[in-house]
């Protein structure tokens, strides 16, 4: 009975800290993305952004991928230093999966519009679709 307490605790507290690093996350994108917009617009060459949105995908990666560890490999939260069970394994594998297409999919949509190849209206058309499918993710 304590392990479940144990374990319903380690998910709820799983859960506030992904929560909190994903509104970090979406208001990081709003910003760099804000930033963005106002490079385009003062003529910065589509090179030098796409070397920026590269960089800033890479520290999404990354991100990710810390969030994904704090989960499977958290020690207080499964206990005595075992890893998470399979089931709960796949669970936060397909969850990181999800996030790093999304992930990708902003990299794709900042690059098309650095290029000129959507307008500044479809790029954040783009971009909100993009936050609120990231906001669905949860851990």
């Amino acid at each position: 009975m304590n392990l479940k307490v144990g374990r319903f605790s380690g998910l709820i507290s799983g859960f506030i800290i992904f929560s909190i690093l994903l509104i970090g996350l979406i208001n990081s994108n709003s910003s760099f993305d804000d930033r963005l917009i106002q490079k385009v617009d003062s003529g910065v060459p589509a090179e030098d952004l796409i070397l920026e949105i590269e960089e800033e995908r890479e520290n999404e990666d990354h991100d990710a991928k810390k969030r994904l560890e704090s989960n499977v490999m958290d020690v207080g939260m499964w206990g005595h230093g075992d890893l998470t069970s399979e089931y709960d394994f796949k669970y936060y594998m397909d969850i990181y999966s999800g996030e790093t297409r999304i992930i990708d999919d902003y990299a794709r949509v900042r690059t098309e519009f650095v290029k000129g190849q959507i307008s500044k209206e479809e790029f954040l058309d783009e971009i909100e679709g993009l936050d609120e499918n990231m906001g669905c993710i949860k851990y």
